[in-house]
């Protein structure tokens, strides 16, 4: 058990103080999602697969080489537009239930 604090921006409308919530973290330990345990969410995470083609020029976006064709996808935060990528890395990139991009990584 623990203290978090979930931004305005971002709460899920129906949150409520004291309402408890699953966070999900990734291997920097920093938390790039978070769904109330009562209140889920339709839908589901996805990871993708790919060759980076580009950030956007404001880096609110990327493009990714998928064996399904070339595929742009939303960046949510400053924490995942400013990772240091290079672009023709092959990377993972994790979707939200909206398909907004919350975390990327270089793929293994």
């Amino acid at each position: 058990a623990g203290q978090y604090t979930i931004s305005a921006k971002t709460a899920p409308s129906d949150a409520a103080v004291g309402d408890e919530v699953s966070l999900w973290i990734n291997e920097e330990n920093m938390v790039i999602d978070h769904h109330g345990k009562e209140k889920h969410k339709t839908g589901t995470h996805r990871l993708i697969f790919g060759k980076l083609i580009y950030t956007g020029t404001t880096k609110n976006q990327i493009k990714l080489s998928t064996p399904e064709g070339d595929k742009v996808f939303p960046l949510e935060r400053m924490e995942v537009k400013t990772k240091p990528i290079a672009e023709g890395s092959n990377i993972v990139v994790e979707l939200n239930e909206e398909g907004t991009v919350i975390d990327l990584r270089k793929a293994q």
